[in-house]
Protein backbone atom coordinates (compact mmCIF):
# COMPACT_ATOMS: atom_id res chain seq x y z
CA UNK A 1 0.00 0.00 0.00
CA UNK A 2 1.61 2.98 -1.04
CA UNK A 3 1.83 6.59 0.80
CA UNK A 4 -1.46 8.81 1.55
CA UNK A 5 -0.41 11.48 -1.20
CA UNK A 6 -0.09 8.45 -4.00
CA UNK A 7 -3.68 7.06 -2.50
CA UNK A 8 -5.29 10.28 -2.63
CA UNK A 9 -3.52 10.77 -6.41
CA UNK A 10 -5.36 7.82 -7.52
CA UNK A 11 -8.30 8.37 -5.87
CA UNK A 12 -8.27 11.87 -7.91
CA UNK A 13 -7.13 9.87 -10.92
CA UNK A 14 -10.01 7.60 -10.53
CA UNK A 15 -12.90 11.00 -10.09
CA UNK A 16 -11.40 12.54 -12.93
CA UNK A 17 -12.00 8.95 -14.71
CA UNK A 18 -14.81 8.58 -13.55
CA UNK A 19 -14.30 4.96 -11.38
CA UNK A 20 -16.14 6.45 -8.54
CA UNK A 21 -16.52 3.19 -6.91
CA UNK A 22 -12.77 2.92 -6.74
CA UNK A 23 -11.95 6.36 -5.77
CA UNK A 24 -14.85 6.18 -2.43
CA UNK A 25 -12.97 2.93 -1.55
CA UNK A 26 -9.84 4.69 -1.47
CA UNK A 27 -10.85 7.86 0.33
CA UNK A 28 -12.91 5.82 2.70
CA UNK A 29 -9.82 4.19 3.42
CA UNK A 30 -8.05 6.95 4.26
CA UNK A 31 -11.16 9.13 6.32
CA UNK A 32 -8.70 8.49 9.95
CA UNK A 33 -6.12 10.47 8.65
CA UNK A 34 -8.27 13.40 8.35
CA UNK A 35 -7.28 15.13 5.19
CA UNK A 36 -9.51 17.67 3.96
CA UNK A 37 -8.88 16.56 0.73
CA UNK A 38 -10.50 13.18 1.50
CA UNK A 39 -13.30 15.03 3.43
CA UNK A 40 -14.00 17.42 0.66
CA UNK A 41 -13.73 15.21 -2.32
CA UNK A 42 -16.39 12.43 -0.46
CA UNK A 43 -18.27 15.49 0.18
CA UNK A 44 -18.66 16.31 -3.64
CA UNK A 45 -19.08 12.59 -4.31
CA UNK A 46 -22.59 12.33 -2.17
CA UNK A 47 -23.98 15.63 -3.39
CA UNK A 48 -23.40 15.21 -6.76
CA UNK A 49 -24.59 12.01 -6.60
CA UNK A 50 -21.86 9.48 -7.51
CA UNK A 51 -21.44 7.74 -4.47
CA UNK A 52 -22.56 4.87 -3.67
CA UNK A 53 -25.15 5.88 -1.76
CA UNK A 54 -25.29 9.65 -2.10
CA UNK A 55 -26.89 11.88 0.49
CA UNK A 56 -26.44 15.90 0.40
CA UNK A 57 -26.77 15.56 4.29
CA UNK A 58 -23.79 12.92 4.26
CA UNK A 59 -21.88 15.67 1.79
CA UNK A 60 -22.68 18.48 4.37
CA UNK A 61 -21.25 16.33 7.15
CA UNK A 62 -18.31 15.71 5.09
CA UNK A 63 -17.51 19.38 4.45
CA UNK A 64 -18.36 20.32 7.89
CA UNK A 65 -15.52 17.83 8.67
CA UNK A 66 -13.21 19.20 6.02
CA UNK A 67 -13.58 22.66 7.80
CA UNK A 68 -12.80 21.25 10.85
CA UNK A 69 -9.53 19.91 9.70
CA UNK A 70 -8.74 23.07 8.11
CA UNK A 71 -9.81 23.94 4.44
CA UNK A 72 -10.96 26.67 3.93
CA UNK A 73 -12.49 25.84 0.23
CA UNK A 74 -14.71 23.51 2.16
CA UNK A 75 -17.20 26.63 3.16
CA UNK A 76 -17.99 27.76 0.00
CA UNK A 77 -18.77 23.88 -0.61
CA UNK A 78 -21.18 23.97 2.54
CA UNK A 79 -22.87 26.96 1.59
CA UNK A 80 -23.95 25.73 -1.54
CA UNK A 81 -25.02 21.94 -0.32
CA UNK A 82 -27.31 23.66 2.24
CA UNK A 83 -28.96 26.00 -0.32
CA UNK A 84 -29.47 22.89 -2.14
CA UNK A 85 -30.76 20.85 0.70
CA UNK A 86 -32.93 23.97 0.87
CA UNK A 87 -31.48 24.94 4.33
CA UNK A 88 -31.62 28.51 3.36
CA UNK A 89 -31.60 30.02 7.73
CA UNK A 90 -27.75 28.37 7.56
CA UNK A 91 -26.48 28.61 4.17
CA UNK A 92 -27.08 32.20 3.61
CA UNK A 93 -24.68 33.77 6.36
CA UNK A 94 -21.92 30.99 4.88
CA UNK A 95 -23.08 32.04 1.03
CA UNK A 96 -23.23 36.07 2.12
CA UNK A 97 -19.26 35.09 3.46
CA UNK A 98 -17.49 33.43 0.57
CA UNK A 99 -19.47 35.66 -1.85
CA UNK A 100 -17.63 38.97 -0.43
CA UNK A 101 -14.75 37.06 -0.83
CA UNK A 102 -15.19 36.81 -4.47
CA UNK A 103 -16.88 33.02 -5.41
CA UNK A 104 -18.80 33.22 -8.05
CA UNK A 105 -20.68 30.45 -7.70
CA UNK A 106 -21.60 31.26 -3.50
CA UNK A 107 -23.03 34.19 -5.31
CA UNK A 108 -24.97 32.70 -7.33
CA UNK A 109 -26.53 30.08 -4.73
CA UNK A 110 -26.65 32.80 -2.55
CA UNK A 111 -28.96 34.91 -4.77
CA UNK A 112 -31.01 31.65 -5.26
CA UNK A 113 -31.59 31.25 -1.67
CA UNK A 114 -32.78 34.81 -1.47
CA UNK A 115 -34.78 34.83 -4.02
CA UNK A 116 -36.60 31.99 -2.40
CA UNK A 117 -37.38 33.63 0.69
CA UNK A 118 -40.81 35.16 1.80
CA UNK A 119 -39.87 38.53 2.25
CA UNK A 120 -39.81 41.12 -0.80
CA UNK A 121 -36.60 42.76 0.89
CA UNK A 122 -34.73 39.58 0.22
CA UNK A 123 -35.89 38.71 -2.98
CA UNK A 124 -35.00 42.11 -4.03
CA UNK A 125 -31.53 41.60 -3.03
CA UNK A 126 -31.58 38.34 -4.34
CA UNK A 127 -32.45 39.53 -7.71
CA UNK A 128 -29.68 42.18 -7.40
CA UNK A 129 -27.28 39.62 -6.52
CA UNK A 130 -28.36 37.11 -9.73
CA UNK A 131 -27.82 39.87 -12.12
CA UNK A 132 -24.48 40.85 -10.19
CA UNK A 133 -23.62 37.47 -10.71
CA UNK A 134 -24.60 36.87 -14.30
CA UNK A 135 -22.67 40.33 -14.88
CA UNK A 136 -19.61 38.72 -14.00
CA UNK A 137 -19.83 35.80 -16.00
CA UNK A 138 -21.94 32.94 -14.03
CA UNK A 139 -23.56 30.92 -17.31
CA UNK A 140 -26.55 29.67 -15.00
CA UNK A 141 -27.10 32.96 -13.51
CA UNK A 142 -26.86 34.14 -17.22
CA UNK A 143 -29.88 31.83 -18.14
CA UNK A 144 -31.93 31.94 -15.10
CA UNK A 145 -32.04 35.81 -15.73
CA UNK A 146 -33.05 35.33 -19.30
CA UNK A 147 -36.20 32.89 -18.14
CA UNK A 148 -36.79 35.64 -15.82
CA UNK A 149 -36.68 38.52 -18.77
CA UNK A 150 -38.62 36.01 -20.85
CA UNK A 151 -41.59 36.27 -18.57
CA UNK A 152 -41.56 39.87 -17.87
CA UNK A 153 -41.14 41.20 -21.44
CA UNK A 154 -44.60 41.90 -22.68
CA UNK A 155 -43.28 41.61 -26.48
CA UNK A 156 -42.51 38.05 -25.71
CA UNK A 157 -45.68 37.52 -24.28
CA UNK A 158 -47.64 38.61 -27.65
CA UNK A 159 -45.78 35.65 -29.69
CA UNK A 160 -48.10 33.82 -31.51
CA UNK A 161 -47.04 30.04 -30.13
CA UNK A 162 -45.42 28.39 -27.44
CA UNK A 163 -42.41 27.42 -30.21
CA UNK A 164 -41.41 30.68 -30.64
CA UNK A 165 -41.10 31.77 -27.99
CA UNK A 166 -39.24 29.05 -26.26
CA UNK A 167 -37.03 29.38 -29.93
CA UNK A 168 -36.14 33.02 -28.52
CA UNK A 169 -34.95 32.18 -25.15
CA UNK A 170 -33.29 28.78 -26.33
CA UNK A 171 -31.08 31.16 -28.81
CA UNK A 172 -30.43 33.09 -25.70
CA UNK A 173 -29.48 30.43 -23.98
CA UNK A 174 -27.14 28.64 -26.70
CA UNK A 175 -25.60 32.07 -27.35
CA UNK A 176 -24.45 32.04 -23.82
CA UNK A 177 -23.14 28.57 -23.99
CA UNK A 178 -21.15 29.02 -27.04
CA UNK A 179 -19.63 31.72 -25.54
CA UNK A 180 -18.72 30.08 -22.02
CA UNK A 181 -18.57 26.57 -23.62
CA UNK A 182 -14.50 26.67 -21.66
CA UNK A 183 -15.60 28.86 -18.97
CA UNK A 184 -14.48 28.18 -15.09
CA UNK A 185 -17.87 30.37 -14.04
CA UNK A 186 -20.59 27.47 -14.41
CA UNK A 187 -20.56 26.22 -11.65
Amino acid sequence: MGSQDDLEREAERAVQEKRYWDAEQILIGLEATASPFVFRTLGWMNEMGVSSSPSIERAIDYYKSAIDVGSKRALADLGVALSKASKDAEAIPILRKVSMEGNLSALYHLSCALLRQEDARSRREGMELLKEASDRGHLIAERDLASVEYRNRPSLQKLPSYFWKRLIISAKVFKLYIRDRYSDNLY
